[in-house]
């Protein structure tokens, strides 16, 4: 069905839709960033390498991302509300099968294939009676996805004519064809792969890194808190930065985070990352628009998404793999800070291809404008 036949809602329960996006959000991908509390305690249960227990944030990113087209398409025929009730009975399910601890494989399916994160430490390292409780704690808190699925009510059609489904997916294969085509959204996905490569190291090893530097857990915990809070303030303040610089700084900050041995010093790097992390991400899915246009945009998302992938399922167990080596959870903070600052070439080569572009367009635009006013002339000049 064509999106200009639906009556989307402005204000009402627009603003419900909007609530339960938002907890839907917080119920699932901020999930990922609790993992790394636990890293350290699943390492030291099962007796693995750093890179091994890393391949469970790895196998999660990449389900995330890879699942998008099937949800998207899944949608056309069960409406969005079935795929997010859908979604919650998965995440609740993973949570069932981390909590039985069959072993690490089957974190790598609970926890990564079903999208979970938060369940796998309860059986084994809390007191039976304290988990009993924490379990059904967090089955009640999950299982809220599926009364967020039950608020995204299906949109009405609107009362005009509809658009033939062949000439919509023709036109969608076109647009994919030709997106294809366009250096602009390569060399951009070029730098969300790079992108992706370090945005989730600081948030997996940041716990590690600072009990390993003798920080208490408790305040190793509040990093990621202080990280969140500071994500949710730089998305607000995007606006000022551009994307270029925001990844650059980014890229700094990481590399400078492992040096210091102090808390406070680690509480400032961990604020600034947070701060410039919501920079960038609140305004480098946007910045599609501005590359393929409006009408390209869904088609050059999920391309953008799909490859997005490979740096972020290359990342953590590439980083886990290096702190194996080197004994130190520092090194890997530096292939994350060095992707960040790499990728902000790429920003800065589509930045100039998308201008000269649009000056071309400008041009094209004013030469035809200059060919119409000599002919309306010449009329003119010949009715005389």
């Amino acid at each position: 069905m064509n999106e200009d036949s639906l009556e989307i809602p402005d204000g009402g329960y627009g603003w419900v839709v909007v609530l339960s996006a938002f907890f839907s959000r917080g119920l699932t991908t901020a999930v990922l960033k609790n993992f790394g509390l636990f890293f350290l305690e699943i390492q030291n249960y099962y007796n693995v390498l750093t890179s091994t227990v890393s391949w469970v944030t790895s196998i999660s990113i990449a389900m995330f991302h890879l699942g998008a087209p099937l949800a998207g398409g899944l949608g056309v025929y069960v409406t969005q509300r079935g795929v997010m009730m859908i979604g919650g009975v998965l995440a609740v399910s993973g949570m069932i099968f981390a909590s039985l601890n069959l072993g690490l494989p089957w974190l790598y399916l609970s926890l990564g294939v079903l999208q979970e994160t938060k369940e796998v430490t309860c059986k084994r390292f809390v007191r039976p009676l304290i988990c009993s409780n924490l379990l059904s704690g967090m089955y009640s808190v999950i299982i809220n996805l599926l009364v967020c699925g039950v608020l995204m009510k299906p949109l009405k059609p609107q009362a005009s004519s509809q658009t033939p489904t062949l000439m919509v997916v023709s036109t969608s294969k076109n647009i994919r064809c030709s997106l294809i085509q366009r250096p602009e959204l390569l060399l951009y996905i070029a730098f969300a792969i790079l992108a992706a490569f370090g945005f989730f190291i600081p948030p997996l090893f940041l716990v590690p890194y600072g009990n390993h530097k003798g920080i208490e857990q408790y305040w190793a915990a509040i990093l990621l808190s202080i990280l969140s809070l500071a994500d949710l303030l730089g998305r607000l303040a995007c606006g000022w930065l551009i994307l270029a610089v925001a990844s650059v700084l980014l890229g700094v900050v990481v590399l400078l985070l492992p040096l210091p041995h102090a808390y406070w010093p680690v509480v400032a790097f961990t604020t600034l990352y947070g701060f410039l992390f919501g920079c960038v991400v609140a305004v480098h899915i946007t910045s599609i628009v501005d590359i393929v246009g409006l009408e390209c945009f869904d088609s050059a998302l999920g391309l953008f998404m799909l490859l997005r992938t490979i740096g972020a399922f290359i990342a953590p167990p590439a980083s886990g793999w290096l702190v194996d080596w080197t004994g130190e959870f520092s090194t890997a903070f530096y292939p994350a800070g060095l992707c960040f600052i790499l990728s902000a070439v790429f920003v800065v080569m589509v930045d100039r291809l998308v201008v000269r572009k649009n000056n071309d367009l400008v041009k094209v635009a004013d030469a035809a404008a200059d060919s119409e006013t000599g002919q309306i002339k010449g009329i003119d000049h010949l009715e005389l």
